[in-house]
């Protein structure tokens, strides 16, 4: 069984001449660096392996929080993350070695809103809504 880590990037810049290419933000930084306070308090396993959209913004999120994970934590950078749909995303996770029991997702809205929804059980509400 592998537990999943969805991770969207951090707060970007909001405008670039290449979308591609947009930068996190001040605040989006920010935002890294308190989820990588946030992550190393935790207890218990981690990802010992980041895929990463191959997208700006995303590899700089991913880059500010593997530090805080399991040590040695290997990141892999996946172009293909950056326009996948959800069915495409679960797929590259299931071709990940069964060795690595937790696995990070770090991409891009609407992609993983919609593949955390798919995930959860219909009858979750709570969730749902906090989402």
């Amino acid at each position: 069984m592998r537990t999943l880590w969805v991770l969207r990037h951090a707060k970007a810049v909001p405008h670039s001449p290449k979308d591609f290419g947009r930068h996190l933000a001040a605040r989006g930084r920010r935002q890294t660096v308190e989820l990588s306070v946030y992550l190393a308090g935790l207890h218990g396993a981690k990802p010992a392996l980041v895929l990463t959209s191959s997208a700006a913004r995303a590899l700089e999120t991913a880059e500010g929080v593997i530090g805080a994970l399991s040590p040695g934590a290997d990141m892999s950078v996946e172009s293909e993350l950056y326009e996948a749909d959800p069915k495409e995303v679960i797929e590259r996770v299931r071709q990940v070695d069964d060795a690595h029991g937790q696995v990070m997702v770090v991409g891009h809205n609407p992609t993983l809103l919609e593949l955390v929804l798919a995930l959860l059980a219909p009858d979750d509400g709570p969730d749902r809504q906090r989402l």
